[in-house]
């Protein structure tokens, strides 16, 4: 089973920066998947997947893997003002789900 890596994270009006941090992992072992409603970061052991609290703008997310292993993920909000206060959404598991995969189709159509 995945371990969950440490993470912490921080807002402001118009951006969200996740630092996700799985310990004892290289560069060329990380990869690093975003939609306008998910991150997820894979690195061997670990794996940090989370349904953003609102959307974002999938095509300004960018991401950084440092040295360390340290993979910064930052978004765009898509409500610029809304503060979460929360990184993660919450509530119906099933609607959850349904957003995440429709996330998942968009993306795909624009990349694929």
């Amino acid at each position: 089973m995945p371990i969950i890596p440490n993470y912490e994270w921080e807002e402001s009006e118009d951006q969200v920066v996740i630092y996700i941090r799985p310990k004892g992992v290289g560069k060329d072992k990380i990869d690093v998947y975003t939609t306008s409603a998910l991150v997820k970061v894979n690195a061997e052991r670990y794996l940090f997947a989370v349904d953003l609290k609102h959307d974002v703008i999938h095509e300004k997310t960018s991401y950084r893997i440092y040295d360390s292993g340290t993979v910064s993920v930052t978004v765009t909000k898509r409500d610029p003002g809304v503060i979460w206060g929360e990184l993660k959404a919450t509530g119906d598991a099933a609607a959850l789900k349904a957003r995440r995969e429709k996330s998942v189709s968009d993306r795909e159509q624009v990349y694929d």
